[in-house]
C-alpha cells in the first residue's frame, strides 16, 4: 500500500493552493481531500481519521497544533463625508 495523506477542510476554506503545492512537492504521495462540516473536523483529527485539517479558529490548542495561515482582518464601515469634493490631480 502506498503512503497517502488525508486532509480535511471546512466550508469556507479554499484548499486549492495547498493541493497545488502538495502535488508539486510530493507527487508520489496521494492526497485525499475531503470537505467536512466544521463541527466534525476536530473529531476526525483527534481520532486519527485525518492527518491534517484546514479549519477556522478558534480550535482547542490543548488537543491540536495550530498554525495561523492567514490573519483574519476586521473591518468597519463608516459613511463618506458629505463633501462632494474629489482629490485633484
Amino acid at each position: 500500500m502506498s503512503p497517502s495523506f488525508r486532509l480535511v477542510y471546512v466550508p469556507g476554506v479554499m484548499p486549492g493552493k495547498w493541493v497545488r503545492v502538495w502535488n508539486e512537492r510530493l507527487p508520489d504521495v496521494p492526497l485525499t481531500l475531503t470537505q467536512v462540516p466544521a463541527d466534525t473536523a476536530l473529531g476526525l483529527l483527534r481520532d486519527g481519521d485525518a492527518d491534517a485539517g484546514l479549519v477556522r479558529l478558534p480550535v482547542d490548542r490543548t488537543v491540536l497544533s495550530a498554525i495561523l495561515s492567514t490573519p483574519s482582518r476586521r473591518s468597519s464601515w463608516c459613511p463618506r463625508t458629505t463633501s462632494s469634493r474629489r482629490p485633484t490631480r
